[in-house]
């Protein structure tokens, strides 16, 4: 597939009973790829968190059995783009409740809760990512008894190590006010050195928009393992 719609991963290794992919692929007409991805890794994710999957929900479905998984699909704003898809083969199936307006979901299982996000894109829409941090997401993690695992796609980076944009631009101030707040950790710089992007396209500079922060109750990172499966090139399975 092109550098201009790569598929962009975070596989992380949440506990002993649970291991997940995030895997945003980036307006992909289908999810080509995606049973070749999971075959590089060593086990099979007990979750696979999806951001942009525009596929028919029919579609999504029959490709999560296909592939062994239950699909959830969350609902999404007419025209937005920020779609959540999980695929879970979890026993019990997680509890999932869907936070507004489409753009986060909360998935709880027996001792350990994650919030997916997928953040506003572009320079366009930096009011309205901010405030998505500052309101939407923070909101709902001071609901919880304890921090979640955060995940997914956040379109702005906390560190000028995570762009090769210029910083000022790609930084958010209130996903950083967040992190602090409920004391995460980005899981991947404690296992792997930086410099190391997701997000690649023609004729614009890479950065580290996909990102895993771990609660308190999952440190210390080193007891954990993370990394970012190559994307390959395959024909469409769906």
């Amino acid at each position: 597939m092109a550098a201009t719609n790569r598929p962009r991963a975070a596989a992380v290794a949440a506990a002993a009973s649970y291991s997940f992919l995030s895997l945003n692929v980036a307006r992909q007409a289908t999810l080509g790829g995606l049973a070749l991805l999971l075959d590089q890794l060593p086990a099979r994710p007990s979750l696979i968190f999806l951001q942009e999957a525009n596929l028919a929900n029919d579609r999504l479905r029959a490709a999560a059995a296909r592939l062994g998984y239950t699909a959830h699909i969350s609902p999404s704003p007419q025209g937005s783009d920020r779609r959540l898809v999980l695929l879970h083969s979890t026993t019990p199936a997680p509890i999932i409740t869907d936070i507004t307006p489409g753009h986060a979901q909360l998935v709880s299982l027996p001792s350990l809760s994650f919030l997916h996000v997928h953040a506003h894109s572009g320079s366009n829409l930096i009011a309205e990512r901010n405030a998505f941090f500052r309101q939407d997401i923070t909101t709902a993690i001071a609901a919880l008894p304890s921090p979640p695992i955060l995940l997914g796609d956040f379109n702005c980076v906390l560190s000028p190590i995570d762009t090769a944009s210029p910083f000022p631009r790609k930084n958010s101030p209130p996903l950083a006010a967040l992190v602090a707040a409920f004391s995460l950790t980005d899981a991947f710089p404690h296992l792997h050195p930086l410099p190391s992007f997701t997000f690649f396209r023609t004729n614009t500079p890479g950065s580290r928009l996909d990102r895993v922060y771990l609660p308190p109750l999952l440190l210390p990172p080193s007891s954990l393992s993370a990394t970012y499966p190559a994307c390959l090139t395959t024909p469409p399975f769906l």
